[in-house]
């Protein structure tokens, strides 16, 4: 398990079976997913709703990394971290997560801390919570 696609399909089975856990334990609960860093990727079970694919995108316009890393380097650390990842693979992400990195970087506006959304920009997300209440 070596390379970038064994590596998250283990995660995302992790994290759909930990779902499918905590929806047995509390099955009164509604769970509501809305894809703070990026794009919501695990398998939802029943109770759980999807309210957005990846919320800022959604707000701003932000790009998509849908790969589930959040931390962009210079250097390629998936020759060290993941090294059976192929290069194609390893230069495809590396440029999302840049573009990404850049986005939050040239928009203080937004990203006041270079990763989080702005306070201000969770209204809406508020708003469609509160449906659910």
């Amino acid at each position: 398990m070596r390379s970038y696609d064994s590596a998250r399909e283990v995660a995302r089975t992790r994290v759909s079976q930990r779902l499918r856990d905590l929806d047995h334990m509390f099955d009164n609960v509604t769970w509501l997913h809305w894809g703070a860093h990026s794009v919501v990727w695990a398998d939802l079970p029943p109770n759980h709703i999807k309210l957005y694919d990846y919320y800022a995108n959604t707000r701003v316009r932000c790009p998509v990394s849908d790969s589930g890393i959040e931390t962009w380097s210079r250097t390629d650390y998936f020759h060290n971290l993941l090294p059976e990842t192929p290069v194609d693979q390893r230069r495809q992400i590396n440029k999302k997560l840049k573009k990404l990195h850049a986005f939050k970087h040239k928009n203080p506006r937004y990203f006041p801390d270079r990763g989080h959304l702005a306070w201000r920009l969770y209204d809406d997300l508020v708003n469609k919570i509160s449906e659910y209440i």
